[in-house]
């Protein structure tokens, strides 16, 4: 008998050592025993044992739909795991195989956990792989699901998708349908997986999510469906590849810290001075060649810190950030210090080192509120 690591039949398929219909065979005998044929390593408690036998039937799930079988009792399988609703790790893979692998005969089932299911999460997962398919035969299915997720939406007197799967349609359309949902810890926090993008996210009580933290490796810009989460208070985006923001960004009322350190950015939307609540807005090392004018209508704004862009001039309309405690802009290309920078009188630290000043004007010691001065 083979071994019963999923990954190793894989591979041995792949050398030509086993044929499709036997790693068809075998996979779907295994997958009915988890717990008995899964090799525990670890920890033999219930939930490590639980928890490996997700990932077991996960694997298989997996391996059927990359070989592309479509035998009966693959659809079987998939079919069964679908309607079950089962956990949502080996949901998700599920729905995706069953409408790859089977594009007529998927309907049904899909068709029952719409008119049957009261999981939000579950309507999204499907409503999104079905959305963004060319199959003709899925209009009717759209319909479908779009009216059901309104439904169940309203139900919860929610005016919009605010519950996890409103993180899943919206970065949905960067990044592969392949994700998986894992927790992050027993509060509050929720990771979503999508591949390599990473996404911690909290709600608050009524189940409105109010911060976003993203791992973005290979996340080129965000959608413009992120204004639909009006509650959002934090947003960070580090260390990734964005070159863009949208416009819509700026309807995000409640926004009290947008951290975008480490990305591409070229240039800030002029919708940003809209971000009436914005107290951080953190965009060090980026390709920022300016800072929007309407910058200056961020009255809440506590600290900007842009250091080490491309920056060449600070705008006039600096000089209304009343509230303005951190200004950094050092490692920039600025030249001059504009005189009506003495309106910021709340200012406490101020970084302009690595620019190329060439008038350092004595008027910057009169900022009394100065207790840290770098140039």
């Amino acid at each position: 008998m083979p071994d019963l690591n999923p990954k190793i039949v894989y591979n041995k398929y792949r050398k030509g050592e086993i044929d499709k219909t036997s790693v068809n065979n075998f996979l779907i005998s295994i997958i009915e025993y988890p717990q008995e044929n899964y090799p525990i390593t670890t920890d033999k408690a219930y939930h490590a044992r639980r928890t490996q036998n997700i990932q077991f039937r996960i694997e298989v799930v997996k391996i059927l739909g990359e070989i592309g079988i479509k035998s009966k009792k693959s659809f079987d399988l998939l079919e069964n795991i679908v309607i079950s609703e089962g956990s949502g790790l080996i949901f998700t893979p599920a729905v995706k195989i069953l409408i790859e692998n089977f594009p007529d005969k998927c309907i049904e089932p899909l068709r029952w956990v719409t008119q049957n299911t009261h999981s939000t999460q579950n309507l999204a997962i499907i409503f999104d792989f079905v959305w963004w398919s060319d199959n003709p035969m899925f209009s009717d299915l759209k319909n479908e699901l779009y009216n059901r997720l309104g439904n169940l939406i309203q139900k919860h007197n929610e005016k919009d998708l605010i519950l996890e799967e409103t993180i899943v349609l919206t970065l949905i359309e960067q990044f592969s349908h392949d994700f998986e949902k894992i927790n992050y810890d027993q509060n509050t926090d929720e990771v979503l997986r999508f591949r390599d993008l990473y996404c911690i996210y909290k709600t608050n009580q009524d189940g409105h999510v109010i911060e976003i933290h993203l791992a973005p490796y290979g996340l080129t810009y965000v959608p413009e469906s992120i204004s639909k989460l009006e509650y959002l208070k934090i947003f960070s985006s580090i260390g990734g590849e964005l070159f863009e923001l949208p416009e819509s960004i700026g309807q995000l009322h409640h926004l009290e810290v947008l951290d975008l350190l480490g990305n591409r950015l070229k240039k800030l939307p002029e919708s940003i001075g809209d971000l009436k609540c914005l107290k951080k807005l953190m965009v060090e090392s980026n390709n920022l060649h300016s800072l929007p004018n309407s910058i200056g209508r961020l009255k809440s704004l506590i600290e900007l810190s842009a250091h080490s862009n491309k920056i060449a001039d600070i705008p006039e309309s600096i000089c209304k950030l009343k509230s303005l405690k951190i200004l950094n802009l050092g490692g920039n290309k600025i030249e001059y210090i504009p005189h009506n920078i003495l309106s910021l009188k709340n200012l406490e630290i101020l970084d302009l080192a690595g620019n190329i000043i060439k008038n350092k004007p004595e008027f910057i010691q009169s900022l009394r509120s100065i207790t840290k001065l770098i140039l």
